[in-house]
């Protein structure tokens, strides 16, 4: 049986502030690199070594991989870095904090554009902004000539990404319906191990860590444009 690793970065300064990060090209805060190394550890436990590793270009993404194969004792790892792994442009929201934005434009707008398939906020004034439709579009070309590549040539994958990219990454392998995707939130530094069969086809997924708190970290992530959740 085939797999792959996902992991979205640790906490950066900006999912600190519960702000949007989208490509702002921020750093890991001190929780961040915490729980990267707890990830790593996690990972080791459980017996989990890598061929390559994926990154975006975004400073999370890289500096989260760096430091956990530093924990695992493995910075001698292959690393792939590509734009096409970077978070979703969040346009005219980038850097705004998600209460803020809940109450300017609406908490039910705010979740749309969050976890809908093709809505997309405003344009920044650089005029960029992106729906999780076109982080697919700009994912899946990645996917198969990168990541699912290494996966068929028997080579241990971990992607190191963002939570739209992971998303986009997830609606293609498990062909998910928007409705699905409207509901899928993954948490900072958490593995999810995905399994295939010989042919690539999705068979099986799950979370390594104490189930419990990562049911928490989940809804956590859903609550975040919540006025209720934020009070």
């Amino acid at each position: 049986m085939k797999k792959l690793v996902l992991i979205r970065h640790g906490e950066s300064i900006l999912n600190k502030t519960n702000s949007f990060g989208g490509w702002l090209d921020v750093d890991l805060s001190t929780k961040g690199i915490q729980e990267a190394q707890h990830a790593a550890l996690l990972l080791q436990q459980n017996h989990h070594n890598f061929d390559v590793v994926h990154t975006s270009i975004l400073k999370r993404s890289i500096k989260s991989a760096n430091v956990m194969l530093e924990t695992m004792n493995s910075l001698w790892v292959t690393q792939q870095s590509s734009w096409r792994l970077n978070e979703r442009h969040y346009g005219i929201l980038q850097g705004m904090n998600k209460k803020e934005a809940s109450i300017k434009y609406g908490e039910e707008q705010i979740k749309q554009w969050r976890r809908s398939f093709s809505q997309k906020p405003p344009y920044s004034q650089d005029g960029n902004s992106e729906s999780l439709e076109d982080v697919t579009i700009r994912v899946r070309p990645y996917w198969e000539d990168c990541i699912a590549k290494d996966i068929n040539q028997n080579k241990q994958v971990l992607v190191v990404g963002h939570s739209n990219s992971l998303r986009a990454l997830l609606c293609i392998i498990k062909k998910l319906s928007e409705q699905q995707l409207l509901e899928l939130n993954i948490p900072t530094a958490t593995p999810l191990v995905i399994q295939f069969n010989d042919r690539l086809q999705y068979q099986d997924e799950f979370y390594l860590g104490n189930q419990e708190q990562i049911k928490q970290k989940i809804k956590q992530v859903a609550n975040q444009g919540s006025l209720k959740q934020n009070k």
